[in-house]
């Protein structure tokens, strides 16, 4: 696993030194880095986290996570390649692949909340699969995005929600969720007692201000 996000970074690292060189380079070299490293490294660690968190029987679930690993990255791969070639079926498959691969990972992270004992961090868990619910419009509309022939406005509102959905939801949620047991862990101290509270209050507010955020994006609201 450590591979593949590191070849991913390396290609995002190529991306940006050939930049005058390669088409559609400031979209490849953002979706290099998030659609394929940093996607990989939250389903390692999501499902890392969870494991230890929950305190459930990891080994069990290795293959799934191996398979899920797979599809996503060859769909992310079909994605960027769809993009750079120019064929929009090959965008619409590897995305497909992609939504489908964090759906099992929530599916997974479901399972597993359900099937532990009661724990005190669980909303760490759930975080996790707040995230992956929200990633899914995230990815439908970068498909509308890749195949309509939008004009400068609409486009703007979909890619920006797009961006809202895929950083705010998919990438911010999980470190939310894990810093609340990460950071303590980090610096040697004890986890505030109110922490899990906190947590648990915190995270329908995130998850709601991120789906009035691309609501608002896809409306037209304007910002102020």
């Amino acid at each position: 696993t450590s591979a593949l996000v590191l070849a991913w970074l390396t290609a995002a690292g190529a991306a940006a030194a050939l930049h005058r060189q390669v088409p559609a380079s400031g979209w490849l070299m953002v979706h290099l880095l998030l659609l394929g490293a940093v996607t990989t490294s939250i389903l390692v660690w999501t499902q890392h986290f969870s494991v230890a968190v929950l305190h459930v029987r990891g080994s069990d679930s290795r293959r799934g996570e191996a398979t899920r690993l797979i599809v996503a990255n060859l769909g992310a791969l079909a994605v960027i390649t769809g993009v750079v070639a120019g064929v929009p079926s090959l965008v619409a498959g590897g995305a497909i692949a992609v939504a489908a691969a964090v759906a099992a990972h929530v599916g997974s992270l479901t399972g597993h909340l359900r099937a532990s004992l009661p724990s005190r961090f669980g909303v760490t868990v759930r975080t996790y699969i707040a995230a992956g619910v929200l990633l899914i419009p995230g990815v439908a509309l970068g498909v509308a995005l890749a195949r309509g022939d939008w004009d400068d406005s609409t486009y703007d509102r979909l890619s920006l929600a797009h961006a809202t959905l895929a950083v705010l939801g998919w990438v911010f949620l999980p470190i939310m969720g894990t810093l609340v047991t990460l950071w303590p862990t980090m610096l040697r101290t004890r986890i505030a007692g109110a922490a899990e509270r906190h947590a648990r209050q915190a995270l329908p507010a995130l998850v709601l201000a991120t789906l009035v955020a691309a609501g608002g994006l896809l409306g037209g609201a304007p910002i102020i």
